[in-house]
C-alpha cells in the first residue's frame, strides 16, 4: 500500500529507486503482477490512471514540457493539447516518436 501512495504522490509515475526505499522487490513484482501498477521501461512504472504526459516523459526519459506541464500543474490552456510535449536530452537519440512532440 506505500507503493501505491508514493506514486501516487510522484503524480502516478516514479522509479524503482524511489520505491525501493519504501518496499522490498517481492511486494513490487507482486504489485506487477496483480496489475495494480505498470511497468512502463527499465526500472520505471505507473499507476494505471497516470497522466499521458507523464507516461511519456518517463517512457523516453525526460520531462513534460510546455502546454503538457502547464496542464499538470492545473493551468488553463487554449486549445488543450492533443499530444504531450516531452523535452529529452539531446544525446538521448529519440527519433520522432509516435503521439508525443519532443523538444
Amino acid at each position: 500500500m506505500a507503493l501505491i501512495i508514493a506514486l501516487t504522490r510522484l503524480g502516478g509515475v516514479g522509479t524503482r529507486p524511489a520505491r525501493m526505499r519504501l518496499t522490498s522487490a517481492g511486494k513490487l513484482r507482486t504489485a506487477v503482477k496483480d496489475k495494480e501498477i505498470h511497468r512502463i521501461g527499465r526500472g520505471r512504472y505507473a499507476l494505471p490512471g497516470a497522466e499521458k504526459a507523464l507516461l511519456k516523459a518517463s517512457e523516453l526519459h525526460g520531462m513534460a514540457s510546455h502546454k503538457s506541464a502547464a496542464e499538470l500543474h492545473r493551468w488553463e490552456v487554449a486549445p488543450p493539447s492533443i499530444t504531450p510535449s516531452v523535452t529529452v536530452a539531446r544525446n538521448q537519440g529519440i527519433k520522432n516518436p509516435r503521439g508525443v512532440q519532443v523538444f
